[in-house]
């Protein structure tokens, strides 16, 4: 039996569209969790967030391009950079978690604030880390 990733995409049409996304990474890998926003935004305010943390401590927080060391949580610091260094120019906020572990799995929701605009959830990404040898699998549901 060969495991094969794929991809399944189901997109229901409403007036405003948000994806959850799910990522299945093995343990000990990176994880990329995507998000976009405008490539025009200015003065951004960018965190990801684990609600499942139950802390006010953020996966990552940045404020016009300045990293938040003392809002981050402690088990992502060292372990999260932007995927993109050129994120405020581009609006790619994607970010890469590294080496991850088993219970780094849940979901992840990213917030961004641009353009003098409220704060406002761009994405969610359900990440399930799989123990060495398991199958994974990239699944976007949009609604």
């Amino acid at each position: 039996f060969m495991c094969r990733p794929f991809l399944i995409c189901i997109l229901y049409l409403f007036k405003s569209a948000t994806c959850q996304k799910e990522v299945k990474v093995r343990q000990g890998e990176n994880a990329i969790l995507e998000c976009y926003g405008p490539s025009d935004a200015t003065e951004i305010m960018l965190r990801w967030t684990k609600p499942d943390l139950q802390t006010d401590n953020y996966v990552i927080y940045l404020k016009d391009g300045h990293f938040q060391k003392d809002l981050q949580n402690d088990l992502f610091k060292g372990r999260v950079e932007l995927k993109d260094s050129k994120w405020m120019t581009n609006g790619n906020f994607s970010v890469i978690l590294q080496n991850v572990t088993l219970n780094d799995s849940g979901t992840y929701e990213c917030y961004a604030a641009y353009n003098n605009q409220p704060v406002q959830i761009l994405n969610s990404t359900s990440l399930k880390v799989e123990e060495q040898g398991d199958c994974f699998l990239v699944v976007d549901v949009c609604f």
